[in-house]
């Protein structure tokens, strides 16, 4: 009876019951690896195009913060885009120049 108990094949079964995603089909079996890769590339599509439509819907709702900014403070002057990444060009600039250089190695240092 010990002989026909497959722990392996038990734990496949529960890891793959769990997560379905471990599980390769029938019919990919004898290749794997290339089944991953297909199923990788599938699923990066996905993403990229979950995240131009949230992209997309995230514009909506900075031009109606933007919209509602404007209703509630008339007078209130906003920055546009452009003035924002020239602020932030001008902060980068500032502390890269902030940053410590590389000194250059001393004369006696040079020698050796």
């Amino acid at each position: 009876m010990a002989d026909n108990f497959d722990i392996q094949g038990i734990i496949k079964k529960v890891r793959v019951s769990i997560n379905p995603e471990l599980g390769i089909p029938a019919d990919e079996q004898e290749n794997p690896v290339n089944y991953r890769i297909i199923r990788l590339r599938k699923l990066v599509k996905e993403t990229m195009t979950a995240q131009k439509a949230l992209t997309a819907e995230l514009s909506k709702i900075e031009s109606n913060l933007l919209g509602l900014l404007e209703e509630l403070n008339p007078d209130l002057e906003l920055e546009d885009e452009k003035d924002l990444k020239a602020a932030a060009d001008k902060a980068e600039a500032k502390t890269d120049k902030e940053a410590p250089k590389a000194e250059e190695p001393k004369e006696e240092d040079k020698k050796e």
